[in-house]
């Protein structure tokens, strides 16, 4: 049943394709896809780039539904340990535990986010924390 929620809502937020497209003869090439003209440019280290931050992203959206998934598992344990004292430091270990891995993920986001903007010509295409809207920059000079 949630399997189409969660399709709808990756669909929003993760890159359509973990490689990017490229050519990796060199240079860029043209393709004609469902009839419209597509450029391909060609492979270079800001594809790899791309693609490091596309299983990255993926990895963390990932990391989230884990995080969300624990909660309420946690959550359910608590509700239903009939008062039993045992269960319940059980579902608050779970729970906290779900509260930590958030936390972690977050910081790793906002590292890897750092990381890519200093070490990178990618560029944001709005502000610092849209990490998923990251875009090559042209090579100077052309």
């Amino acid at each position: 049943m949630t399997s189409w929620l969660i399709k709808i809502a990756s669909a929003q937020v993760l890159p359509s394709q973990l490689v990017p497209k490229c050519n990796p003869t060199g240079g860029a090439t043209t393709e004609i896809i469902n009839g419209q003209t597509i450029t391909i440019p060609a492979c270079d280290m800001c594809t790899l780039a791309e693609m490091g931050h596309n299983i990255v992203m993926t990895l963390i959206y990932a990391a989230f539904v884990i995080v969300v998934i624990m909660a309420i598992t946690g959550g359910f344990r608590m509700f239903f340990s009939g008062g039993n004292p045992e269960a319940l430091k059980t579902a608050r270990k779970h729970i906290m535990s779900a509260i930590i891995g958030l936390l972690i993920v977050l910081l790793a986001w906002v590292v890897l986010n750092l990381l890519f903007i200093w070490f990178t010509d990618l560029e944001l295409a709005e502000k610092w924390f849209t990490f998923y809207k990251l875009t090559c920059s042209p090579a100077p000079g052309g």
